[in-house]
């Protein structure tokens, strides 16, 4: 994958997959301490140890459509190659957190992507869920999530509607550069 917001996105499919009613995603720049950790923590029905033990094999997937599962076993490559590492931890019946770190200043780690295009890609997901979205810049931060969104818009919007997701995307960007900025 060319950036790692498309793992971000694979990540958060695979918790909707698991029957996830919250997602939570937590990116977290940090300069002070020359690293980006991205982390995406689930509801869904989790895994047993053996499921757990094969996770990150290329060749083992859950799925029935095809006999491979690329997505964790590539994040899990570009972590290592780029001085981090990845780590999952998953409770049957209670969810699954996928830790991934990286060297900012690593010249092979793939560039951060288009996180506000990849959130949004998640809220226009059929399925039902309250995605919960945390970016830290150093010392600084912010979130939000669709659950508040929705509130705050009430039960006549819908918040899939085009208008709420290119403001949802717009408010995204602008938060995250604001707080490159400050």
């Amino acid at each position: 994958m060319r950036d790692l917001s498309l793992h971000l996105l694979d990540i958060a499919r695979n918790s909707i997959t698991a029957n996830s009613t919250d997602i939570n995603i937590i990116i977290n720049e940090d300069y002070n301490i020359d690293l980006l950790t991205m982390t995406i923590q689930d509801n869904g029905i989790g895994m047993d140890q053996m499921t757990l033990d094969k996770v990150l094999d290329p060749f083992f997937t859950t799925r029935k459509t095809r006999n491979v599962g690329l997505g964790l076993s590539l994040l899990k490559a570009n972590c290592i190659i780029a001085g981090g590492n990845l780590e999952i931890f998953s409770t049957p019946n209670v969810g699954t957190s996928a830790n991934a770190v990286l060297v900012l200043s690593n010249i092979d780690r793939p560039p951060l992507g288009n996180i506000a295009a990849t959130i949004t890609c998640l809220i226009l997901s059929e399925e039902e869920f309250n995605l919960s979205f945390t970016y830290q810049y150093n010392d600084l931060s912010f979130s939000f999530s669709t659950n508040e969104i929705q509130e705050i818009l009430g039960n006549d919007v819908d918040i899939k509607d085009w208008s709420i997701i290119n403001w949802i995307e717009s408010y995204i960007n602008e938060n995250i550069e604001s707080l490159k900025k400050a």
